[in-house]
């Protein structure tokens, strides 16, 4: 791992409950190291030393760039690869606007990658934010959630039949027959679908009080978006993909078949396949925050006369996935009508 790699990692450090950005004068410097902190802290971010005065915080400033909820409906600050050595001003206070260090968000801008730092509730707020970006010789574009179509989700699909004008796909649902010509897939990107399901089940028994049982359950599968100009996409998750359509060159293993087919696409359709979404994923947790789902209370009997209830909290970022994909699919159209 690169130490641009590293440093991506780290930047998700902090933790996004409760997150909030500042503006330049809202910042408050410490006495000991000089550098710049967020208002709301009472010690030092980089030091410890106390912080005079931490926590007077100008609300009608900081309400505009509270972080957005987790509907569709915010605006994302994308920080746009740079090589300008023009870096203007102090970064370490332009950084703290984004909880991540100096050097961090340095090595953010020259990763090559566009990235989100930020997701705001209002355009006013995220405009602020990119102001200040600006300023200091950073490039940046602003991006509503609305321009993503995150209310139209990916069409899964769980066979492929490659053909010399178009794709023909099977959807999950019903079986449908879908097609897909090749000029109209402008990126495929791949990633992982993570999910955490956590158990609790309390036996309820009417002679004695018995402990509960803790159950944890994790699934990790390859996936890969087909995303088109006609800012849709078609989702292949590996664990319920049939890859019939690799034919000799099809392995006995799914995380191998899922390799062969992005690359079997992505040379077929001549479009670029990007896979950084599992690089940086760990920063996206700032950005994105995956809230956990909570299942309501199941009983179901453990023996004669008795029964259980079950609870479980869900931790899925499926949705923050397709986020990305959206947000690099609206990137490439927009680097398509420029050239």
């Amino acid at each position: 791992m690169t130490k641009d790699d590293q440093i991506i990692h780290s930047a998700a450090g902090a933790t996004p409950t409760g997150r909030q950005a500042f503006s330049f004068d809202q910042m408050v410097t410490c006495a000991e190291c000089l550098r710049a902190n967020p208002p709301t802290r009472t010690a030092c971010l980089y030091c410890s030393a106390p912080m005079p005065g931490a926590g007077k915080v100008d609300e009608s400033k900081s309400s505009q760039i509270s972080v957005a909820a987790t509907t569709n409906n915010g605006f994302n600050v994308v920080l746009l690869p740079s090589k300008s050595r023009n870096l203007t001003g102090d970064l370490s206070q332009l950084a703290a606007l984004f909880r991540l260090k100096e050097d961090e968000l340095v090595a953010l801008a020259r990763s090559g990658e566009a990235l989100p730092v930020f997701c705001a509730s209002t355009l006013a707020g995220a405009g602020e934010l990119g102001k200040s970006l600006r300023i200091a010789g950073f490039e940046c574009l602003i991006v509503a959630d609305e321009n993503l179509n995150l209310d139209c989700a990916p069409q899964k699909t769980r066979a492929l039949e490659i053909l010399d004008d178009c794709l023909i796909g099977v959807s999950t649902n019903g079986r449908r027959r879908i097609s897909m010509p090749w000029e109209e897939i402008v990126l495929i990107v791949a990633g992982r679908l993570n999910v955490n399901r956590v158990e609790i089940e309390q036996p309820q028994s009417r002679r004695k009080q018995k402990p509960a049982v803790r159950r944890e359950l994790s699934e990790d599968d390859a996936v890969l978006d087909l995303c088109t100009s006609r800012e849709e996409s078609w989702r292949i998750v590996a664990k319920n993909f049939d890859f019939s359509c690799l034919g000799e060159a099809r392995s006995m293993l799914a995380s191998e078949n899922i390799g062969l087919l992005a690359e079997s696409l992505s040379r077929r359709s001549k479009v670029h396949f990007d896979n950084s979404y599992n690089r940086v994923r760990r920063m996206l947790d700032s950005v994105w925050p995956i809230e956990p789902q909570t299942e309501k209370s199941m009983r179901r009997r453990a023996g004669t006369g008795e029964f259980s209830t079950i609870s479980a909290t869900i931790h899925d970022n499926d949705a923050q996935f397709t986020r990305y994909a959206r947000l690099r699919q609206h990137l490439r159209a927009r680097e398509l009508e420029k050239s």
